[in-house]
C-alpha cells in the first residue's frame, strides 16, 4: 500500500483519484479482462477460461464468469494494495490501477490470500452468485498455472524494493479516451518520488508495446500452458510477459 504522501503524488494530475473496492470495480474489471467486439481480452484470462467460452467475448454468461473470477482475485489482493481510478465525462468509472509497494516479490500466494479468496468465495456462494462455469476444473488447473507463471516471473525479475503494478483495466467502451494512460503516468510519478522500479506482468504484444511506450523494459517472458489440455487450445501461444521501469530522476522525467 502507498504512503499518504506518494497517494498525494499519484493524484496530483489527470483527475486521478483513490478509489476503494466495490461492485462498480469488479464490473469494470470483468468487462474490461473478458473482452468484447472492440477490444482484446486479457489473454491469461482468455486462456484460462478455456474453448468453452471463446466464442462472443461479451456475451453476458462469460462477462459473469470474468466478474466472478476478477472478483476473487480483488479479494485477495486489495488489502494490501492501493487502488486508483479516474471517471468519465457521466462520473461513470471509467479506468482503475492497482498498486503495492514491495520490498521484494513474494514466492507464492502468501496464505492470508487464500483466506481471502475462499472467504469472498463463501459470501457470494452465500448469496447465490455463483455463475455458470465456475466449477469447471480445468478451469481453475489453468488458474494455477497462470498465477503459477506470474509468481515465477516476479520473483525472478523484482527481487529489490519495487511498486507492482498488478492491475490496470480500463471500460471497454470508453478505450482510447487516455483514461489507462493517465493512470499509468500517475503511477510513474510514484515511482519518479520513491526512486523505485515498476514492476508489472502482460499477456499479448499489444500491452507489451504499450507499457515499452511508456518506458518498461522487456526483462522476461513465460508461455501459458497445461500439460493434458483440450487438444488444439489455445488456437494461438500465449505469452505473459515480465516488464520493468527503471525509476528517473524528476527533471529528466518531465
Amino acid at each position: 500500500m502507498l504512503s499518504a504522501s506518494l497517494c498525494d503524488v499519484a493524484t496530483s494530475e489527470g483527475n486521478v483519484r483513490r478509489i476503494k473496492w466495490t461492485r462498480e470495480v469488479e464490473a469494470l474489471l470483468g468487462r474490461s479482462f473478458s473482452g468484447s467486439k472492440t477490444s482484446d481480452p486479457e489473454w491469461g484470462v482468455h486462456w484460462t477460461m478455456g474453448p468453452k467460452w471463446a466464442g462472443d467475448l461479451d456475451r453476458p454468461a462469460r462477462v459473469a464468469l470474468s466478474i466472478f473470477l476478477h472478483g476473487l482475485a480483488l479479494a485477495a489482493k486489495v488489502p494490501e494494495s492501493t487502488m486508483l481510478g479516474v471517471r468519465g465525462a457521466g462520473d461513470e468509472l471509467a479506468a482503475f490501477a492497482l498498486v503495492q509497494e514491495l520490498e521484494r516479490a513474494p514466492a507464492a500466494m502468501p496464505a492470508v490470500e487464500v483466506l481471502r479468496i475462499m472467504r469472498s468465495f463463501a459470501a457470494r456462494a452465500l448469496r447465490c452468485r455463483l455463475p455458470s462455469g465456475w466449477n469447471d476444473g480445468a478451469l481453475f488447473r489453468r488458474g494455477d498455472a497462470v498465477a503459477a507463471a506470474m509468481d515465477a516471473l516476479h520473483a525472478t525479475h523484482a527481487d529489490r524494493k519495487h511498486l507492482y503494478l498488478s492491475t490496470i483495466a480500463a471500460d471497454p467502451t470508453l478505450q482510447g479516451q487516455g483514461h489507462g494512460g493517465r493512470l499509468i503516468r500517475a503511477v510513474l510519478r510514484v515511482a519518479d518520488a520513491a526512486g523505485l522500479p515498476i514492476y508489472l506482468e502482460c499477456g499479448g504484444e499489444r500491452l507489451k508495446g504499450l507499457y515499452a511506450h511508456f518506458g518498461f523494459e522487456l526483462v522476461g517472458e513465460a508461455p501459458l500452458e497445461m500439460k493434458g489440455d483440450v487438444d488444439g487450445w489455445p488456437t494461438h501461444p500465449i505469452v505473459y510477459y515480465a516488464m520493468v521501469r527503471p525509476p528517473q530522476s524528476t527533471a529528466a522525467a518531465k
